[in-house]
């Protein structure tokens, strides 16, 4: 009896072997889509990663510009204003910004205070 009960459940697992077999080829594929998706978002995250830095280093870069050589420019106190709006026209040059502002602006702010008009300041 034990043994024709062993039998009839290992033929049963036989068969929910066989049943299950058709199903392997699907998971496979999927497991693979998968992975190659966790791939593409590392990728995509690295990528962000390298995107914030760099923004982060632009932020860092103009936020001591401004708090800097341009603060002394506007208030007319730069020690060498010609310096410092040269320094200005190349950071404006990094951010593409439309270079007859940058040249009025810079030869604005690398006149001392007193000479500039309402217009300059």
């Amino acid at each position: 009896a034990r043994v024709e009960t062993a039998t009839a459940a290992v033929a049963k697992k036989l068969e929910d072997v066989e049943a299950a077999k058709p199903a392997v080829p699907e998971a496979h594929s999927a497991v693979v889509a998968a992975n190659m998706a966790a791939a593409d978002a590392k990728s995509e995250l690295k990528s962000a990663e390298q995107s914030l830095q760099s923004a982060a280093a632009k932020k860092a870069k103009v936020t001591a510009f401004l708090e800097g050589e341009y603060a002394a420019m506007k208030r007319g106190d730069a020690p060498d204003a010609k310096q410092a709006a040269k320094a200005l026209a190349r950071l404006c040059k990094e951010f593409d910004v439309e270079a007859q502002l940058v040249e009025s602006t810079s030869a604005a702010l690398a006149r001392p205070a007193g000479e500039r008009g309402s217009f300059d300041s």
